[in-house]
């Protein structure tokens, strides 16, 4: 026997603690990536949820202005202020500007749950989405309540059933963004909450 066979067993044994410690190590190693970039999906959803959540919210604020703003801009007498130089007239620029900065931040944060958001959080973001457009178009539409040749004399006034689509509409979108919400804290690992409830003032 060569005097090297003393030698194969000892280095077979090294050699197969080495490769299992090494592939025990390269386990635990793509264990923690693994896990490293579960966290990180984790954060970069959550983000993307709650900057959905809270650029939803503005819509419906900035509808209601829109709204208001249709009715104190229409009738004879704005017509008098603009004509005498009180005020200006209604700029389509500006108001497209004023709506394109909230509906751009809306439609990014929209598109970033539609790229790294779940399956479901998809489908709550087009809800979403579709809810807040519906709510603008709402309150923007022009007032059926009075006919072409009022308008031109009385303030803009809507229909009753205009009225409580635009209403209905408003709640569409709250209980979309609700779903939102309860939506991210269960994938986020949040504790349960009622949302939306206000705690009775103590006496």
């Amino acid at each position: 026997m060569s005097d090297l066979s003393i030698w194969v067993p000892p280095v077979s044994a090294a050699l197969g603690s080495a490769l299992l410690t090494g592939a025990i190590a390269l386990g635990l190693q793509s264990r923690r990536l693994r896990h490293e970039d579960s966290e990180q999906r984790r954060l970069e959803r959550r983000d993307a949820y709650a900057q959905l959540y809270a650029t939803s919210a503005m819509v419906d604020l900035i509808a209601n202005s829109f709204h208001v703003a249709m009715q104190s801009r229409s009738g004879i007498g704005d017509n008098f202020d603009v004509t005498l130089y009180h005020r200006r007239p209604v700029d389509p620029l500006e108001l497209h500007d004023r709506m394109y900065q909230v509906l751009d931040p809306l439609s990014r944060a929209a598109a970033s749950v539609r790229i790294i958001g779940s399956k479901d959080a998809v489908l709550v973001a087009n809800k979403l989405f579709n809810k807040a457009s519906t709510v603008m178009d709402k309150a923007t539409e022009t007032g059926e309540a009075r006919s072409g040749f009022l308008r031109r004399f009385q303030k803009e006034k809507w229909t009753p059933e205009q009225n409580d689509a635009r209403s209905a509409a408003g709640h569409a979108l709250a209980q979309a963004r609700r779903e939102l919400a309860e939506l991210a804290r269960r994938e986020i690992g949040s504790e349960f909450a009622e949302l939306f409830v206000v705690p009775e003032p103590s006496s």
